[in-house]
């Protein structure tokens, strides 16, 4: 799910969260970045974002990346580059700044890294879950589901073998590192979470969104981060 606010109502800063990655998720970011043509930021919220599909990722990730490969997959059988095709690429001057914590995860992880690989989004918070890897559910009975591990990822191939082809290994977890580390509290967070379910009551505009950003030390940072980098222009 998504909720956006503008952060600033003079320098139009706007405020996104994605909840979780799924088959919906690339069609409505497309809906909500149009319409807010004259935003000249974004934060984007993963805080919380368990993943999802490995392609949605990949597809919303080309949305803000506009070159380079975004990320590489490895299967049983071979390595496979996932490249951005610039195509679809939105707001390709103006800066991103993603908010992540420990329950960052999977799909998730792998838009945030790409993204910060590539110098396009600047990561703000804690680090992620690290989970680099990709699962298959497969349903069995009533009583439950096996969870099959299928591959993994990496933003960076190790290196490469004989025939030039890039090799990854799998390393266990590996979590995100943020470019700048905030920490909140238990009771920080919980306030964000409250604020979440508030955010989804019928009228969003009643919300306070100066009380908003009070409480939040990990979103105070990525408002600041973002006017010093529109300043630079």
């Amino acid at each position: 799910g998504h909720w956006t606010y503008v952060l600033d109502a003079e320098s139009h800063y706007a405020y996104l969260r994605i909840a979780e990655f799924t088959d919906r998720t690339d069609e409505e970011l497309g809906k909500v970045l149009r319409q807010m043509p004259h935003a000249r930021g974004v934060v984007i919220d993963l805080r919380g974002n368990p993943g999802g599909p490995l392609p949605v990722a990949v597809t919303v990730t080309d949305r803000f990346q506009t070159t380079g490969d975004i990320v590489y997959v490895a299967s049983r059988d071979e390595v496979h580059a996932h490249s951005a095709a610039g195509q679809r690429t939105y707001w390709a001057d103006r800066p991103v700044v993603i908010l992540v914590n420990g329950d960052t995860a999977s799909a998730a992880e792998l838009f945030a890294g790409a993204l910060q690989q590539a110098e396009r989004a600047e990561l703000i918070g804690e680090p992620t879950g690290g989970k680099r890897f990709i699962q298959s559910v497969i349903p069995i009975n009533e009583a439950g589901d096996l969870v099959l591990t299928t591959g993994y990822y990496a933003f960076t191939p190790i290196r490469q073998d004989a025939a030039g082809k890039p090799i990854i290994e799998f390393t266990g977890l590996v979590p995100l590192v943020p470019d700048t580390f905030v920490q909140l509290d238990a009771a920080q967070w919980q306030a964000v979470q409250s604020r979440w379910l508030t955010a989804a009551l019928p009228d969003p505009t009643a919300i306070d969104i100066s009380a908003i950003l009070a409480a939040d030390p990990q979103l105070q940072v990525a408002v600041a981060r973002l006017k010093e980098h529109c300043t630079d222009e």
